[in-house]
């Protein structure tokens, strides 16, 4: 499971995995059909592996959360894939009181919801990839590398190296 492939790409979205990692970047909002396909997407992921994998969703700044109904149901897929995740890593790239009230918000989500998994909010991708790559027997480096090119591809079309 070391390659890397891209699982789904629009104008505002884009889900790349790679080794133990399967990450998500938004920076729009986010439809039923993304989230539909993130869904599908992650939970093949998760299954096709033996050993725990991690989630990464890096929202931008001008990312949007999905209908109740979506959120309910990625919850779902999380909870049932739950004893298969190493840790669901929430990134919310905002700044000031914005990005403290989103990541606020999104801690008191993760709290208010029973889960099976466990997740954590960040403020930057390299604390993400410090909390989460240990966990899959990466380096952060790499989790940092793969956001990197992966939000460089959305943003120009250049190829994941």
């Amino acid at each position: 499971m070391s390659t890397r492939r891209v699982w789904d790409l629009d104008a505002d979205h884009i889900q790349v995995s790679e080794g133990r990692v399967f990450y998500t970047f938004s920076s729009g909002a986010a439809t039923h059909a993304n989230m539909k396909s993130m869904i599908r997407n992650v939970h093949d992921f998760v299954h096709a592996s033996d050993l725990p994998v991690g989630y990464v969703l890096h929202l931008s700044s001008n990312a949007r959360p999905p209908i109740s109904q979506d959120r309910d149901r990625a919850t779902a897929m999380f909870n049932a894939c739950g004893t298969r995740l190493a840790g669901v890593a929430l990134v919310v790239d905002a700044s000031g009181f914005t990005g403290a009230l989103l990541r606020g918000a999104s801690n008191a989500v993760f709290i208010m919801q029973r889960r099976a998994f466990t997740p954590r909010v960040f403020e930057s991708i390299q604390d993400a990839a410090d909390w989460l790559a240990p966990k899959v027997n990466m380096l952060p480096a790499q989790v940092v590398m793969l956001a990197r090119r992966t939000r460089e591809h959305l943003s120009t079309g250049k190829a994941i190296e």
